[in-house]
């Protein structure tokens, strides 16, 4: 694997954390946010709506009626808070009915609700009917007789529609508690990653590029101060740095071959000199010689021509004797 594929490697497997570790934390953040407003709206917000009609059926409404009987309040005040307390269970039954889907235990409590608080409504338009016509006889007789049996039935009907919505609530907070714990090990799964993608890149880095970049350095600088025993390292790579060290062996080998080939010819030039001296020496011999003949030749010519001088004089005297002796 070159060097320049781990580098990239290493980028990519950074850049993969990277996009893991925002993308479960997006995910994660986004789940929370949801399973927050599920909760809110379908279990918050109705348990708001039901807790309020619970108390209006069991608390003011029941109070109102025990409090104009006692005296304790006028029958108009009496009147008013029954009304007020009728109209509110109307308004937040209504918003809690047209909430999001409910389960099928919620649909079948929500028609239980139906069915016992058609029997309190009847027990409350009478109630408003005798705090109407101020009549503390027939207030008496309903409130004994008919108030709680009409009212307790409701309460009961929405504490189950209560329970349900808490346990909703609580299935939704831990679904959503389980995705976080989920999204959190991916976070930390991609931090893992990051980090032996990180320690991968430096020990490339470093270890697979630095170090043996500063070793062939090294040697490229003693091979050109003429140091060719020099052993190249890491030409057995098969990365980038393998190529230039496999450059460097060349330039190394042809570096020796030079000095060779200067070491041949310097030889041969030698060689040559000397044999120019050799027949330089040869022809000053002969020239020394052929002088040396040269002069004995001519040192014979010489003589040659004294003694035929001689002889011609000789010869003559004879004549001149032999004419003489002729006479």
């Amino acid at each position: 694997m070159t060097i320049r594929t781990r580098l990239l490697a290493a980028l990519c497997g950074l850049f993969l954390c990277i996009v893991l570790n925002a993308g479960s934390g997006f995910f994660a953040s986004s789940t929370a946010h949801v399973g927050l407003k599920t909760i809110h709206d379908d279990s918050v917000v109705a348990l708001r709506d039901l807790k309020i009609v619970a108390d209006m059926y069991a608390v003011n409404i029941v109070d109102a009626s025990h409090t104009v009987r006692n005296g304790n309040c006028p029958w108009e005040e009496g009147f008013a808070a029954v009304t007020e307390a009728k109209q509110k269970i109307e308004r937040h039954w209504s918003t809690f009915s047209a909430a999001n889907a409910r389960t099928d235990a919620e649909v079948a409590s929500a028609r239980e609700v139906v069915r016992s608080s058609s029997d309190a409504d009847a027990t409350i338009n009478e109630i408003l009917s005798m705090l109407r016509r101020r009549d503390p006889a027939g207030l008496e007789r309903l409130i004994k007789t008919e108030l709680y049996q009409s009212i307790d039935p409701v309460s009961e009907a929405v504490s189950k529609l209560i329970d349900l919505q808490l346990q909703n609530g609580t299935a939704t907070y831990s679904n959503t508690e389980a995705t976080l714990v989920q999204a959190r090990w991916v976070s930390v799964a991609a931090l893992v990653l990051a980090a032996l993608t990180l320690c991968f890149a430096l020990w490339t880095t470093v270890r697979q590029t630095i170090q043996p970049l500063h070793r062939l350095t090294d040697a490229m600088r003693r091979l050109s101060s003429g140091e060719l025993d020099v052993v190249v390292p890491g030409a057995t790579r098969r990365d980038e740095l393998g190529g230039m060290a496999q450059a460097v062996e060349v330039f190394k080998q042809n570096a020796i071959e030079n000095t060779h080939l200067t070491a041949q010819t310097l030889s041969e030039q030698g060689r040559k000199e000397e044999r120019a001296r050799a027949v330089e020496h040869m022809i000053q011999s002969f020239d020394a010689a052929a002088s040396e003949a040269m002069r004995s030749v001519a040192g014979t010519t010489q003589n040659l021509t004294e003694t035929a001088r001689m002889v011609a004089g000789v010869a003559n005297r004879t004549d001149q004797e032999a004419g003489q002796a002729s006479k």
